[in-house]
């Protein structure tokens, strides 16, 4: 009975010596780890327009998790280490290697834009200085840093459009090529090398908005060109998951473009403006004034008449704004996620086209009179704070 005591016991720990060495623990010092593979990185651009200088990308082990942070020069394909500042910020990498040493495992990766000014990497740092992150690869959102219009490089900010939409501040105007692409799960043996292949996919839709503007006068003296048009636009979600794409609809904020000006006859100009956001969300009512989905412009406007030293006679400032929600609804820039509980993208491209034409009357905004309830309202606002 005593010798069969003991077999069993043996057995028993021979078993649980196995469980063991099948949950991939690993008890050892990293340096001279006999448990290692090699790894290496190449980027696929067939299906973006554009592309970073650098991509972070994050190799995740599955089993008895340790994270492989790389950021990687798109040009030389060089690597280096990722890391963040205790204020979430990015350090600039040194980008020496085309192979990287890799724990045996498995791992899922994710790769996306590095090296932004404009992005705030504060989900991706935390990721990776939790030790038992409650949070997967496909879990990390991105958000777009927000800035006062006095912190923008763009003409309509130099212009000083007056803004009378201030719930929210401005993204940068000129977004740069956001992307992503993950890959799924990857064995590494031991001494293995492995080379890992990413096709990075835009984050971003690309946005087209036209407006027409229809001028008229009552004499010669009030004739007056177009100059400028400038505009922003709200309900830029600021926050987004990149993997699943989820669309945040609580933070949201304002873009600033400058347009194009095409005249399409006697008394109508086309303005047309483009943008690089995640999307573009509606208003919360067909009548709000502020919030998501409004369009505010500032017009300038020169006289055709000229004095005796040749200059216009006079130049007017004028500003409206449109609620867009007719405008958005039929660009279906959304669409509603699989689960119907988030928004996301519907496209790489939209258009938003504002069928009423924004009417001036001897340089003077006249409000529209709404014959259709698909038609968005223009509404005369102040050029300046009065």
């Amino acid at each position: 009975m005593k010798h069969k005591n003991k077999i069993t016991i043996a057995l028993s720990v021979m078993l649980a010596t196995a469980i063991v060495a099948c949950t991939e623990v690993d008890f050892c010092d990293d340096s001279g780890h006999p448990h290692k593979a090699k790894v290496s990185y190449s980027l696929d651009w067939s299906a973006m327009i554009g592309r970073p200088s650098e991509m972070y990308v994050l190799a995740s082990r599955v089993v008895n998790h340790w994270v492989l942070p790389t950021a990687m020069d798109t040009k030389t394909s060089c690597s280096g280490k990722l890391s963040f500042n205790e204020d979430g910020e990015p350090l600039k990498p040194t980008f020496k290697d085309k192979q990287l040493d890799i724990l045996t495992g498995h791992y899922k990766f994710l790769t996306l834009s590095g090296g932004l000014d404009c992005v705030d990497y504060s989900d991706v740092a935390n990721y990776l200085n939790t030790d038992a992150p409650i949070k997967t690869l496909h879990d990390i959102n991105l958000s777009l840093k927000t800035y006062d219009m006095s912190q923008l490089n763009c003409e309509a900010a130099r212009a000083n459009l007056y803004d009378h939409n201030t719930y929210a501040d401005y993204v940068q105007s000129l977004l740069p090529a956001i992307c992503y692409d993950t890959v799924s799960v990857i064995t590494f043996l031991p001494s293995q090398e492995t080379k890992i292949s990413f096709r990075p996919r835009s984050v971003m839709q690309n946005i087209d908005i036209y407006f027409n503007i229809k001028k008229s006068t009552t004499s010669p003296n009030e004739d007056f060109d177009i100059k400028e048009a400038y505009c922003d636009i709200s309900g830029v979600p600021a926050m987004f998951n990149l993997a699943k794409g989820y669309l945040s609809t609580t933070n949201t904020a304002k873009i600033m473009f400058d347009t194009d000006l095409q005249q399409k006859g006697n008394n109508l100009v086309q303005c047309h403006g483009n943008i690089n956001v995640p999307a573009i969300l509606g208003p919360v009512t067909n009548n709000s004034t502020t919030g998501p989905g409004i369009l505010q412009v500032l017009l300038v406007l020169n006289s055709k008449a000229t004095g005796a030293d040749g200059l216009p006679l006079w130049t007017k400032r004028v500003q409206a704004r449109v609620n867009l929600h007719n405008s958005i609804e039929a660009a279906a820039l959304t669409t509603r996620s699989e689960d119907e509980k988030h928004l996301v993208r519907a496209a790489n491209h939209g258009v938003i086209r504002v069928l009423a034409p924004l009417e001036l009357v001897n340089g003077y905004v006249r409000e529209t009179e709404v014959t259709s309830d698909k038609m968005d309202a223009w509404k005369r606002t102040s050029a300046h704070n009065n």
